[in-house]
C-alpha cells in the first residue's frame, strides 16, 4: 500500500493474504471460491480491491493499538474482470469484464 506497512497476495488457492511488513508476517487470509486475477490497494491503504468473477473491497478499521480487515462490498460479474483501478481520492473505481463499469464509493 501507499505508506510500505501492509502487503496483499493472492494464490492459486484462491486465498488473498494481507501481510504485514514490519514484522514479516501473514495478518490476515480471506478464502474465495472464484479465481482471483487482481488485488489493489487504494491510495490511502485503506481499501483494497479483490477481482475474479466477482468484486470486492476490503477495508481496515482500527480497533485499539490494533488493526482489523473486514470486507464490506461484494458484486458479482456477468464475466471474469480483467482489471481494474482506484480514483486518486477513492471516490470511485472503474472496471473492466466485457463492459466498462463505475462505481462510486460512499465514506462514513
Amino acid at each position: 500500500n501507499f505508506l510500505l506497512l501492509f502487503l496483499a497476495t493472492s494464490a492459486e488457492d484462491n486465498t488473498v493474504r494481507i501481510w504485514d511488513l514490519r514484522k514479516l508476517s501473514n495478518i490476515k487470509t480471506f478464502k474465495y471460491e472464484d479465481d482471483i486475477t487482481h488485488v489493489r490497494f487504494d491510495y490511502s491503504g485503506t481499501y483494497l480491491g479483490v477481482s475474479g468473477s466477482s468484486f470486492r473491497i476490503i477495508t481496515t478499521k482500527k480497533q485499539g493499538d490494533r488493526k482489523q480487515w473486514e470486507e464490506i462490498v461484494s458484486v458479482d460479474s456477468s464475466a471474469q474482470l480483467t482489471d481494474f483501478v482506484f480514483s486518486s481520492r477513492t471516490d470511485f473505481l472503474v472496471s473492466t469484464d466485457r463492459l466498462l463499469r463505475v462505481f462510486g464509493i460512499y465514506h462514513k
